[in-house]
């Protein structure tokens, strides 16, 4: 089971670097082939190197925070390798792995002890031309802090949402957890096919609001008075211009996380219990 190994580190965190080192060696010590990402090359130069889209291999693990995990899965593009989150983090809604935990983790998915979980994606068109996928949200927002934009939102031609607001979060279930949160926005149970549309300090009192993510979400920009963006996951940026036009759907790619704890919630009672003593 899983004969090649992907292994991402960030390669700022020395306690990192080190692990994948370790899990490198463990995994080569079972008969695996090991690849991993080339900006740690120098401290791993006996295994293969290359970026994650490049990669050959049939399980991922990464090691890091949640921004370290959206960019690989960036990376990834529409691939749905499964992935080993390990937390070198601050908060980890995405890793569920501690990195005291790891090898033990590491054995059991070896074994065949662990559930996958896949999650879904947001399709991000403007005007036309395809961005990534977004796995959290897509937030479209004045390119110019404090400076509010004007959109409109409408779902298979029905008016959901006309807003001036600093900016626009639509999140999946998994990035209900996140920076929609964060802005008010309820969390999903990922068992719902759903997105979360939430305005980011809106003019008006507006509420949040979940919408099926079947059919076609239309986000209009109306009159921006300063250059506005979309940024995916909070690492791609496109920039757009005043009267263009984003269309959102579900993607008919997925995320795959590996989970040793199957129950969503039990993590994220965890997760946001770590939030509240911070």
């Amino acid at each position: 089971m899983f004969d090649t190994v992907g292994i991402v580190a960030r390669p700022d965190r020395e306690e990192a670097v080190s692990l994948a080192k370790n899990i490198a060696a463990f995994l080569s010590s079972k008969g695996r082939k090991v690849w991993m990402n080339r900006e740690i090359a120098p401290k791993a130069d006996k295994f293969t190197l290359g970026s994650a889209a490049e990669t050959p291999a049939e399980l991922l693990i990464v090691i890091g925070g949640d921004g370290t995990i959206l960019r690989t899965c960036l990376e990834l593009g529409r691939s749905e390798i499964p992935v080993l989150a390990i937390n070198m983090g601050t908060r980890g809604f995405l890793a569920e792995i501690k990195p005291e935990h790891a090898m033990e983790a590491v054995r059991k998915v070896l074994a065949g002890n662990y559930v996958k979980e896949f999650n879904a994606k947001i399709e991000v068109f403007v005007n036309g031309n395809p961005l990534p996928d977004a796995l959290n949200e897509i937030l479209i927002t004045s390119a110019v802090p404090s400076k509010m934009i004007f959109f409109r939102v409408q779902r298979d031609g029905e008016l959901l949402m006309e807003c001036r607001a600093d900016g626009l979060i639509v999140a999946t279930p998994t990035g209900s957890t996140a920076y929609s949160l964060s802005a008010g926005g309820s969390i999903l149970d990922p068992m719902l096919d759903a997105f979360i549309l939430t305005p980011v300090c809106p003019l008006v009192p507006t509420r949040p609001l979940a919408i099926s993510s079947r059919g076609r979400t239309i986000v209009d920009l109306l009159k921006p008075q300063v250059r506005a963006v979309a940024v995916v996951d909070g690492t791609y940026q496109h920039d757009l211009k005043s009267g263009e036009r984003i269309i959102l759907q579900k993607s008919k790619h997925r995320a795959v996380f590996i989970r040793l704890e199957p129950s969503f919630y039990q993590r994220l009672k965890g997760r946001l219990q770590f939030a509240m003593e911070e």
